[in-house]
């Protein structure tokens, strides 16, 4: 059964592409899919997109592969997912006009254009209304 929800679109930024980020992601994924069919009895049809780090962003954008943490428990499980050779970098190894870019398309894929206007809207006007009252302060 899909939910009868309203559309909403799940982004998912993870901090590392190494085996700890992978686990963060396929853990929120799935206990976003548990809560809503526990709570409200639907399946949440999840339309994902990775704004962190992916395969191809090694050979793109020149990162270089960094050593993993022998002691990582998600090591293992990510070795078998994605191969014994398998890079690992930081997000921070994106160049940072890279990253800006990824956020702002997914943030941008997501919203509706109208609701974002009028809450742009709506937050402008409460700040007047802030600085108004606050300058009554002094």
């Amino acid at each position: 059964m899909r939910a009868n929800v309203p559309d909403a679109c799940f982004l998912a930024s993870t901090i590392k592409l190494p085996p700890s980020g992978y686990v963060i992601e396929d853990t929120l994924r799935e206990s976003i899919s548990y809560y809503a069919k526990r709570v409200y009895d639907v399946t949440l049809d999840i339309d994902w997109q990775r704004w962190g780090l992916i395969e191809d962003d090694f050979a793109n954008h020149g990162i270089a592969s960094i050593e993993p943490k022998e002691g990582d428990s998600n090591l293992p499980g990510f070795r078998a997912r994605f191969g014994a050779d398998a890079e690992f970098a930081e997000i921070d190894s994106l160049p940072t006009q890279e990253l800006i870019d990824r956020v702002r398309g997914g943030i941008e894929s997501c919203k509706d254009a109208s609701v974002w206007q009028e809450d742009l809207e709506t937050q402008s006007d409460y700040q007047k209304k802030l600085k108004k009252a606050m300058s009554k302060l002094h």
